[in-house]
């Protein structure tokens, strides 16, 4: 059925553009699209429209689909969305908390009404739209699961206004668009307790407002109990930031630094990419490259202690050297742990650093190097000094 409805648009397609171009060419049918015309089609919504690449890709994905059912039932030789120059945009920046903002908002939160879904959404990743959709009924306290099941959104009305001033937007209550997006996610347990003091909160609410008190179920609530809407969340949302002394952050910014801490704590990635609601692990992995790449990096920091502990230990020994005066005025130096090793001649410092050389590279190309015979078991000939070089 949906394969047809597109199909019957897609023919229509070709309407559309040539309407733009060539008043007069208006009975075209599905076989007459091509590539060409697809083309004209995206350059005028880019150019004319200023749709985003991201939305132009999606409809392309969209058509492609379409039409590739088209080609398998043989209405169409092959799909002109295949071929096709689809502009490429600047991926958006993400933004991330630190965790000295993150910290500083934390604390301010327990100063506002509202500030424990500030806390519930640094701590679950949740969209806007699915903390404000939350129910009761989503909440599994002793198990300590929250189920996302529904979202809630300001759109644009499907029906355009008809009467002056009214408004072109309305609150929808819906569930998410994708089927990853319906989840579970566990809670920490003082997120829960959370939960049950605000549940008290609303409790007084009722109380407070005398019978004019309409529980609607919801988690996030006014204090006559009805749903919350995202502009005026956003806007206690700002006003807790500015009790955190923050400069304006995004709320998905919130999102975002989950994600960048669970990262950084060693969530793997397919727990998170589930916890999020995204289609796929690569999409989580790609946009939180940049965490991945700190935390890689911090990762294979930790190895350098392994790298070290594995490296032979070098250690430093102090041999013995003889220097005996000869005859001639000359020294003679020799070291009694290597027989072979002597030098003589009247210079003292040189004969210093002749042995020093000497015994440093026996030591290195010895396959058991001596250990130093004790001073104390050295005995010396009248006229004879004892010194230790150290190797």
């Amino acid at each position: 059925m949906w394969a047809n409805n597109v199909l019957r648009s897609a023919a229509l397609l070709p309407l559309w553009i040539q309407r733009r171009s060539c008043p007069e060419a208006l009975k075209r049918k599905l076989r007459d699209l091509s590539p060409r015309l697809l083309q004209q089609f995206y350059n005028y919504k880019a150019e004319t429209e200023h749709l985003s690449p991201k939305t132009i890709v999606n409809i392309n994905l969209f058509l492609h689909k379409a039409l590739s059912y088209a080609v398998s039932e043989g209405y169409i030789p092959s799909n002109p969305a295949s071929s096709i120059n689809l502009p490429r945009g600047n991926k958006p920046q993400i933004e991330i908390l630190t965790r000295d903002e993150q910290t500083r908002l934390f604390r301010a939160s327990y100063q506002h009404r509202y500030g424990v879904f500030i806390r519930l959404t640094l701590f679950t990743g949740l969209r806007i739209g699915e903390l404000l959709g939350l129910r009761w009924e989503d909440l599994d306290a002793q198990a300590g699961i929250l189920h996302i099941r529904r979202t809630l959104n300001r759109l644009n009305k499907i029906t355009r206004p008809v009467n002056p001033g009214e408004n072109s937007t309305e609150i929808v209550i819906q569930s998410p668009k994708s089927q990853n997006s319906i989840r579970s996610i566990p809670l920490l347990p003082a997120v829960v307790q959370d939960l049950r003091i605000w549940r008290a909160v609303q409790q007084d609410d009722e109380i407070a407002a005398q019978g004019n008190y309409h529980s609607s179920g919801m988690i996030v609530t006014n204090t006559l109990g009805g749903y919350v809407e995202p502009r005026t969340f956003k806007d206690y949302y700002g006003q807790i930031l500015n009790l955190a002394g923050l400069r304006h952050f995004t709320f998905h910014a919130l999102r975002h630094t989950f994600a960048s801490r669970a990262v950084e704590q060693g969530m793997d990635m397919k727990t998170l990419s589930t916890i999020l609601g995204h289609y796929s692990v690569a999409f989580t992995m790609d946009t939180y490259a940049h965490v991945l790449n700190d935390h890689k990096r911090d990762s294979m920091a930790l190895m350098e202690d392994l790298y070290a502990a594995a490296q032979s230990p070098v250690q430093e020994f102090s041999y013995p050297v003889i220097m005996a005066p000869q005859e001639d005025s000359t020294m003679l130096f020799s070291a009694p742990d290597f027989p072979d090793v002597q030098f003589c001649g009247a210079d003292v410092q040189q004969g210093l650093q002749y042995i020093k050389e000497r015994l440093q590279e026996e030591v290195l190309t010895a396959l058991y190097p001596p250990s130093p015979t004790p001073v104390n078991q050295i005995m010396l000939a009248p006229g004879q000094f004892l010194m230790q070089i150290p190797v």
